[in-house]
């Protein structure tokens, strides 16, 4: 079963740290504050990014390139762009994002983690936002709490 919970937190708890922003641990978050928006939506991608990886995983890896980390982001990239693994590799993650960022859009996410993410709620408003960081994301960290149980 995915753990779809934990990892959300774990990835709220990093993107407020990075930010040095208040965020609550319950899901009882501001929907008016804009540092509030800024963590869930930062989390939201994230988490998208996560599960999207998931399933690139179960589609591509092999036992002996089994993609973790940011490897399954560089593969999927270089799966869809053609381009060089050189110059995926130097991209920072604002950018990988925005390469792939028709795959993380919510109908593309597996109909589990669906429920999940409607109960999450949305803001009221989405300010302006900072690119996210590349220490936003820890891939190695995320993608055990994806596996099957």
């Amino acid at each position: 079963m995915h753990n779809y919970r934990v990892l959300w937190h774990l990835i709220t708890n990093r993107i407020a740290a990075n930010r040095h922003i208040d965020f609550p641990a319950d899901d009882q978050w501001n929907r008016n504050n804009s540092d509030h928006i800024e963590v869930f939506l930062k989390s939201l991608q994230i988490f998208c990014l996560e599960l999207s990886l998931h399933r690139h995983r179960e589609e591509h890896a092999t036992l002996f390139e089994p993609l973790l980390g940011k490897d399954a982001l560089h593969h999927k990239i270089l799966t869809q762009t053609h381009w060089k693994l050189a110059y995926i590799e130097a991209m920072p993650l604002c950018e990988s994002l925005l390469v792939i960022q028709d795959d993380l859009r919510r109908e593309y996410l597996s109909p589990d983690a669906q429920p999940f993410l409607t109960n999450r709620g949305l803001p009221v408003y989405v300010p302006e936002l900072d690119l996210i960081l590349d220490a936003d994301w820890d891939p190695r960290e995320n993608q055990s709490y994806l596996t099957q149980a």
